[in-house]
């Protein structure tokens, strides 16, 4: 092998082929979603999120909220369950999965604060690490 090369001797796998289906198969149970994203902090991006998700479930919508937030969760502050900690069940097959944290309109929310040990630290999590949080979801 030259000096600095690099040798791969089997094909490298295509990682999360298994997870994206079952994140597909998740998604597919909802019928409708609506994303509110932007490139730029502190444009309301929460704020509207928990005012659409509180007006939605005053009208007898069945509403869920994934605050994805890892620099700024403040959904569970704003939808009153900041002191709430997600549950979660195994399935027969060994599988894990989240039972979202439920306010007093019903809103059923997940949110990458209440995956933080210590909320109040900052979030230094790398792309992977990310992906895997997101991926709980």
């Amino acid at each position: 092998m030259p000096k600095g090369g690099v040798s791969i001797r089997q094909p490298p796998r295509k990682p999360g082929v298994e997870t994206s289906k079952k994140m597909m198969d998740k998604m597919s149970k909802i019928k409708h979603k609506i994303v509110i994203l932007s490139g730029k902090g502190g444009v309301g991006k929460s704020f509207v999120t928990a005012s659409l998700a509180m007006a939605l479930s005053l009208r007898g919508r069945k509403v869920g909220v994934a605050d994805v937030d890892f620099h700024g969760p403040s959904i569970p502050r704003m939808l009153g369950v900041e002191e709430e900690y997600l549950g979660a069940v195994i399935s027969e097959k060994g599988e894990t999965s989240i039972i979202p944290v439920e306010n007093e309109l019903g809103i059923k929310i997940v949110s990458i604060e209440f995956l933080l040990s210590d909320r109040t630290s900052p979030v230094a999590w790398r792309g992977a690490v990310k992906l895997k949080a997101l991926q709980q979801f």
